[in-house]
């Protein structure tokens, strides 16, 4: 005899297998980041800027971030867009490093040779060459048909680095594009100059980062958020190593917590069988850990109060140590 479930019962079946977590399917990334998350900002103050900003000081962070990309993968077929915000008024964008730059396949000048009727059809003679770089003839001048025309044009270039400044001045990004003579992977260092009040002493930022495939898909993103502090300054070191351990602390219990979180999200049968069909909204927020760790409020989280309370104590202890940082 055939068990087989009827057609109803088994798509009722499969929805809450799926919805339960029994069934997820795997999505892997093509690009992954890391990011070193501490870091110590120098004071590069110079006189100039001291003396027309008495209030302001300049102090320089190097970010050095790291992407993997997975095998069979060209870096000519990625691109990558990186942004890093302050999220704060009084914390601006002086400069940064690298700037936009293009870049060329080709070693020196293009040479062309073409009949001197060609050229006339492009519009370029041997009296006047404005598009070319030089221009040289040979051949008989009673002889039209066999004189040959030699010029050289410049080589076309494509941006391969392109930066700017975002949330008027208070962030930076780079758009990074793969070559054949470059690549993507590997460790690379961005070079922030931040104009900060002259007492400042240390903060957070966070960094975002997304690979692309050409044709706009996404191939990888993360998000990471920044301690800083102003080198030399020894408690203003211990409190963003502070944060960051409440951050890891918090991050692992959310992994060890995450099937009581799933139950906790939904708490019913009918809960998770709507979460499948998209007739639900879980109890608690989807994206809540990220909510914590990048906003101001992490009780204003939806279904804060339904997190287990492990995790509860520490996001506290988090943002009691994110406060602690900003109030230098």
């Amino acid at each position: 005899m055939n068990s087989t479930f009827p057609p109803p019962v088994a798509s009722l079946v499969l929805a809450v297998v799926i919805a339960t977590g029994l069934v997820s399917p795997v999505d892997a990334a093509d690009v992954r980041f890391d990011v070193e998350p501490l870091i110590a900002c120098m004071d590069v103050t110079d006189d100039s800027f001291h003396a027309m900003h008495p209030d302001e000081r300049l102090v320089e962070a190097r970010i050095r971030l790291s992407s993997l990309v997975r095998f069979g993968l060209k870096s000519e077929d990625l691109r990558m867009f990186i942004s890093v915000h302050t999220g704060s008024a009084s914390v601006r964008v002086h400069d940064f490093q690298p700037h936009t730059t293009a870049h060329s396949r080709y070693v020196g000048n293009l040479k062309v040779e073409a009949n001197e009727e060609k050229l006339r059809s492009l519009g370029i003679t041997a009296a006047g060459a404005l598009d070319v770089v030089k221009l040289s003839g040979n051949g008989s001048l009673s002889d039209k048909e066999s004189r040959k025309v030699q010029y050289e044009l410049l080589p076309p270039v494509e941006t391969l680095t392109a930066s700017g400044t975002l949330d008027r001045g208070t962030g930076v990004y780079f758009k990074l594009k793969g070559s054949s003579q470059s690549t993507l992977e590997g460790s690379m260092e961005y070079v922030i100059i931040l104009r900060v009040p002259a007492e400042w002493r240390g903060g957070i930022a966070v960094v975002q980062c997304e690979a692309f495939r050409k044709m706009g898909k996404s191939a990888g993103k993360d998000r990471y958020l920044l301690a800083l502090y102003l080198s030399g300054d020894g408690q203003a070191q211990r409190r963003a190593e502070r944060l960051l351990q409440n951050e890891r602390n918090l991050r692992q219990l959310a992994q060890q917590s995450s099937d009581d979180i799933r139950e906790h999200a939904y708490p019913s049968w009918a809960h998770r069988v709507g979460k499948s069909l998209a007739l639900v909204d879980p109890k608690i927020a989807d994206d809540w850990l990220d909510q914590i760790v990048f906003s101001p409020d992490s009780t204003s989280v939806r279904g804060y109060e339904r997190l287990p309370r492990t995790i509860r104590q520490a996001s506290q202890a988090y943002a009691r140590a994110r406060r602690d940082l900003l109030s230098l």
